[in-house]
């Protein structure tokens, strides 16, 4: 791959820091792209890394982010538009929303097919177009309020998960096995309407496959494949451990579902498998890679630079790994990878195992994600011990 020096390269801007924002960042500076990245909350890990010049901003969400965003540009020293990119859903919508005021300032893979974007966000739109596509997708009904209950309820097939519609709502899934529990989700969670109540597929972590492209108009200039070994909550939460699986059924569905919307940028689609192997759509993402990216990253796919090639012109041709890495978010579960090795001994020397914040070139983040790591865990053993010398102190005051 032919690159032009840094001086000449545009620059990057990653919106956020989270652990799946701090991997775009890394991959990018590890192919000599210069990254600038807004982040409010300065205790995050990812704020602490030398792969990119940090901004610390006041938010990350809604008109504040388009404005920082706008002052950033301003003061940057850059001979063309940075390349901008976004990490989760709500940045996703409101830079939709706003293009029109960031447009001469970035440069967006995706900012022509703006409105599909928009349209693919929204889960109560899902159905309907998996009906148009042909695609497997469970029966969906929607919470606008809680005077659609009855009518649910009564045609209702348990058990059945819930989920916002919405980018980003204050809970991700639940899952419940009667209306009563339907209805204690729908109004514990009124503000996050409107909700979607779906058909359980049954089925455990294993069954969860999924399916990252880059697209140009609609066109896969990239791909990768790959499952999830184990998310939470189970089966219903986000991935713990994700590892590469070449599956062409799984392909062939994802590029089904994005056929004829004309999108470009980075997307991925979720599936799930049931007891006889039938293909169901979870959900997919849109505007933005998704939280497993460095598993693409680390086993030859890196769909951030992938991205910011197409955007700003420049050839790639992704590189061969014949190792097979797997990741594990050890952020969510300090203890996955101890567990998954301790009873999967044949991994080691085989794959290579990927964190979300240790990186040689980059340590502060993974010191900081450690020292987090410990204080949670000696609180969490803090209480328990003055929980156990509460109960017993109480039974021999008895």
């Amino acid at each position: 791959m032919a690159v032009p020096s840094t001086q000449r390269m545009p620059l990057a801007v990653v919106v956020g820091l989270c652990a799946h924002g701090l991997s775009i960042v890394r991959s990018l500076a590890s192919f000599g792209v210069q990254v600038h990245a807004l982040e409010s909350n300065v205790t995050l890990p990812g704020f602490k890394t030398s792969a990119a010049t940090v901004h610390e901003v006041d938010a990350i969400h809604g008109p504040p982010m388009i404005e920082a965003l706008l002052q950033l540009e301003s003061s940057l020293d850059a001979d063309s538009a940075p390349v901008l990119f976004a990490t989760n859903d709500k940045m996703v919508e409101c830079i939709a929303r706003n293009w029109s005021q960031l447009a001469t300032a970035y440069r967006l893979s995706w900012a022509d097919c703006r409105e599909e974007v928009l349209r693919l966000l929204q889960k109560t739109k899902l159905e309907r177009h998996c009906t148009e596509a042909d695609l497997p997708y469970p029966t969906s009904s929607t919470i606008r309020s809680l005077d659609d209950l009855g009518a649910i309820c009564e045609s209702a097939s348990f058990p059945m998960i819930v989920k916002p519609s919405k980018p980003l709502g204050s809970f991700k899934t639940r899952l419940v096995v009667s209306c009563e529990e339907l209805m204690d989700v729908a109004r514990r969670y009124e503000a996050d309407h409107p909700l979607v109540a779906q058909r359980w597929i049954d089925g455990d972590d294993k069954q969860l496959y999924f399916c990252g492209l880059y697209l140009r108009d609609g066109e896969a200039l990239a791909r990768f494949d790959g499952r999830k070994l184990k998310s939470l909550p189970p089966a219903l939460g986000q991935t713990l451990i994700a590892e590469p699986f070449d599956d062409e059924e799984v392909f062939d569905v994802t590029r089904r579902f994005f056929d004829g919307t004309n999108l470009s940028g980075p997307v991925s689609l979720e599936i799930k498998r049931d007891a006889s192997s039938k293909i169901w759509i979870v959900e997919p993402t849109v505007g933005r890679t998704d939280y497993w990216i460095p598993t693409c990253i680390e086993n030859g796919v890196p769909i951030p630079f992938i991205e910011y090639c197409d955007v700003v012109g420049i050839h790639y041709e992704p590189r061969k790994v014949g190792r097979r890495a797997r990741w594990f978010d050890t952020e969510r579960d300090p203890f996955c990878f101890i567990v998954y090795a301790s009873v999967n001994a044949r991994f080691f020397g085989r794959q290579r195992a990927v964190f979300p914040y240790l990186c040689r070139s980059d340590l502060r983040p993974f010191y900081r994600a450690l020292g987090a790591t410990m204080s949670r865990l000696l609180r969490s053993v803090r209480i328990r011990l003055t929980r156990m010398f509460s109960v017993s102190r109480g039974r021999v005051r008895e």
